[in-house]
């Protein structure tokens, strides 16, 4: 069923017929993708004023609107089942090492807008402590289904960690965020240590501006010229170090993201006191539970606001795996049969 026909079947006839539906709105939108990126509050307005009942509050009409949205389909779905799949085992593996996550990002939207996958997404989200970072680096080290892999990024200078498989052929993997423990969990702290990302960024983007890094764009750990660029992170983590504000976990009153992490494009400051982290809560996404943080409404309102206003990211959400990729044969069958043990 098209998403217009879903809506329209739930128009009530006596106020709003489908005409009056059609006519107001079907002009300015042509399914769901044109209206979401016209970015027209105009538009908006009219839309929920249309498509909300009788007695029915727009909160209750906007979390009505997103659980009609349709689930992914096609390669899309078999990527999303194989991250969930994912997932869970993440989930057992910090259980049985005594580890603890937070869903962050677009998993913790959709862990409170869809109770799953954002229908458009393709990647999975996770804050990790860094003392936790290496207890599942440990444990991994032998194991023959799982291993850390870590790409380095030279346009956004970050070091991307993620969770997947052995397999070469399964693209489906956990973004592993970094955060670290501080003294002084303030704004004034997180500026404060972002002035070493700062640092850190121009320093790597003139050293490696000749290297083959630029060109590579995103570079496997594999790659030679990888020890260098671990050094240059290393040493502005060093040179924070020694700052007043970063302490252990026993001795922390918050949380905050690293400077290894790529900055974000809502510029919201990721720190935060240990009541807004901990204790973490437990909420549906797709046919798990999954961690998130305790004041899950300061990390979803902080850096997108109202996740409940028609999404803008449907045709402009980056692509963790590109769709050519799902089309290969070796891909497919790796998928099938990872979700299928």
């Amino acid at each position: 069923m098209g998403f217009m026909h879903r809506i329209k079947s739930l128009m009530p006839v006596s106020s709003r017929s489908f005409h009056d539906f059609e006519h107001h709105v079907n002009a300015e939108l042509r399914g769901l993708k044109r209206l979401a990126n016209a970015s027209d509050p105009k538009t908006e307005i009219r839309f929920w004023a249309l498509f909300q009942r009788d007695g029915e509050t727009q909160a209750d009409a906007k979390r009505r609107f997103f659980s009609l949205i349709p689930k992914a389909s096609g390669d899309m779905a078999l990527l999303q089942k194989a991250q969930t799949k994912i997932l869970r085992e993440l989930r057992e593996v910090c259980e049985a090492n005594g580890i603890q996550y937070l869903a962050t990002g677009g998993t913790l939207i959709g862990a409170e807008r869809h109770q799953g996958f954002i229908p458009w997404d393709d990647d999975l989200d996770v804050a990790m402590s860094r003392d936790d970072l290496a207890v599942l680096t440990k444990a991994l080290e032998n194991s023959t289904t799982h291993r850390i892999v870590t790409v380095w990024d030279y346009r956004a200078v970050c070091e991307q960690i993620r969770f997947r498989t052995t397999d070469p052929n399964n693209p489906a993997f956990v973004d592993l965020f970094i955060f670290d423990w501080t003294s002084e969990p303030t704004l004034e702290m997180f500026q404060r240590s972002q002035e070493y990302r700062k640092r850190m960024k121009s320093e790597i983007h003139e050293k490696f501006r000749f290297s083959e890094w630029p060109g590579i764009w995103m570079m496997e750990d594999s790659n030679p010229l990888s020890a260098q660029v671990r050094e240059e992170f290393a040493k502005y983590r060093a040179e924070e170090l020694q700052e007043s504000y970063v302490t252990d976990r026993e001795h922390a009153k918050g949380m905050y993201r690293s400077i290894e992490n790529f900055d974000d494009p809502t510029h919201f400051p990721y720190i935060g006191p240990m009541s807004d982290w901990f204790p973490a809560r437990e909420m549906q996404f797709e046919d798990i539970q999954i961690w998130t943080p305790n004041n899950k409404d300061k990390f979803l309102d902080g850096p997108y606001g109202d996740i409940w206003e028609l999404p803008n990211d449907i045709d402009s959400h980056f692509q963790h795996v590109s769709r050519k990729e799902l089309e290969e044969d070796a891909v497919r069958q790796a998928l099938e049969s990872y979700i299928a043990e």
